[in-house]
């Protein structure tokens, strides 16, 4: 582990002895998978592009754009409302999720946010993409909303490789503070939130 995920004050919590990574123990092969996106430069034109490729309105493109590209169950009332405050401050900005399982859940989560005064159209539930492209196309959105009751890991991993800072929360728990390290190990620990 490392001392984002597991700090020292939380030892007594654990089981397990643990052994400290000096930085983020959670490891990933992006540079070598997806070394193609290292100089990849995101331009205006490009974003509408990657937009419409990811079978998003390319008018979308223009606005401020937070994926959530978590697993949806991860998606508690609470953040949910922090997200849906989020987007009444920001205007013409978008909520892009992806669906993983077959179930549709955009036009519930189109009434939830209609609920708390949130145009539903300006929530988008897209297909998974690829293993090749996933990266390509979300690196069109603007920043990744994080999942605080449990983190992103390799979601985590794959949009900062995408070029995406992460908005995160740290939790009490240890999954809810990977995304946490995740960025501290990078420098961008000033993403890391105080409270929904």
């Amino acid at each position: 582990t490392d001392r984002v995920s597991s700090p020292p004050e939380y030892v007594g919590h654990y089981v397990e002895g643990l052994f400290y990574m000096p930085e983020c123990f959670f490891v990933n092969d992006h540079k070598q998978t997806y070394s193609e996106l290292l100089h990849d430069n995101v331009t205006p034109q490009e974003k509408i592009n990657r937009l419409a490729y990811g079978s998003l309105s390319p008018d979308i493109g223009t606005g401020f754009v937070m994926g959530a590209f978590n697993q949806l169950h991860k998606i508690d009332p609470g953040i949910w409302r922090t997200w849906m405050q989020a987007m009444k401050r920001v205007e013409n900005s978008h909520i892009w999720m992806i669906r993983i399982h077959s179930r549709d859940p955009e036009m519930n989560l189109r009434r939830e946010a209609e609920a708390l005064g949130v145009q539903g159209s300006r929530i988008h539930v897209t297909q998974g993409y690829n293993e090749k492209e996933h990266l390509f196309v979300k690196a069109a959105a603007d920043i990744f909303l994080d999942t605080p009751s449990y983190n992103a890991h390799s979601s985590g991993c794959d949009v900062l490789w995408a070029g995406l800072p992460i908005l995160t929360l740290a939790g009490d728990k240890m999954a809810s503070r990977v995304a946490a390290s995740l960025v501290t190990s990078i420098g961008c620990a000033a993403t890391i939130a105080r409270t929904e």
